[in-house]
């Protein structure tokens, strides 16, 4: 008898199974990270403050003129003993812009100036100073603003008078800093312009009109929109009204 071949094994054939690729499971950190760009993605863009090109904040024009009253002095005046200086300042304030002669009516101004006279040209000085209007009849709160600035006093016609004459006569300063108003913390500057006439060797007077000008922050609930007022007062000041030899 002859021996029945064996069948040769048929080669397997890959099914649909076989051919798909094993599925990849996210790990944790891959999901988490899925869904914070997801968020970052859907998230509001913050609002960003910038200023206009070109143009220049206002305390710049200050502080350029407080450097310029500095350089003044020092080119021009000759040397002195230094002299220290109390001006009081009691005064009459006005608003001058539509948004705050609406709810405020006018109030008192005043300010206390130690000052630091460096010649008899120039004076180095800090303030501070509390400004209160009372509301009008159609609102019922009060304004009240705090200024704690320093700035320089400049008396351009001392150059005329003779060596040692008095520190009196016309006198132009300008003062910039912290203004607090209306729960805000905000940047205030002002120029005043006035004549003082000594009384005694410790004691002068003078008149003095001034300007403010504060800076109103942008805090989202209005449109910003800067405090303009002018005060028109007496002042007072306690001191050597001759420069020390």
């Amino acid at each position: 008898m002859c021996a029945r071949p064996r069948p040769t094994p048929q080669p397997k054939l890959p099914t649909q199974a076989t051919l798909e690729p094993p599925a990849i499971r996210p790990s944790k950190s891959n999901s988490r990270l899925s869904q914070d760009a997801s968020a970052e993605s859907s998230r509001p863009p913050s609002r960003v403050l910038s200023r206009r090109p070109g143009k220049r904040p206002p305390w710049t024009s200050v502080l350029l003129f407080l450097g310029l009253l500095l350089g003044v002095s020092h080119a021009s005046a000759p040397a002195a003993a230094l002299d220290i200086r109390l001006r009081l300042e009691p005064a009459f304030g006005v608003w001058l812009d539509e948004p705050h002669t609406t709810p405020f009516a006018s109030g008192g101004y005043f300010a206390a100036r130690p000052a630091l006279s460096i010649s008899p040209l120039l004076d180095v000085q800090v303030s501070y100073a509390i400004l209160y209007t009372p509301a009008t009849h159609d609102h019922s709160v009060d304004n009240t603003a705090h200024f704690v600035t320093g700035g320089l006093r400049l008396r351009p016609l001392s150059g005329l008078r003779a060596p040692g004459g008095e520190y009196g006569g016309l006198f132009i300063d300008a003062n910039a800093g912290y203004v607090r108003m209306a729960g805000a913390d905000t940047f205030g500057m002002d120029v005043g312009l006035g004549y003082e006439f000594t009384l005694s060797p410790w004691f002068s007077i003078g008149a003095v009109v001034r300007y403010g000008h504060i800076l109103e922050p942008d805090r989202g609930d209005a449109i910003p929109h800067d405090g303009q007022l002018i005060t028109v007062g007496l002042d007072f000041g306690f001191g050597p009204t001759r420069p020390s030899e």
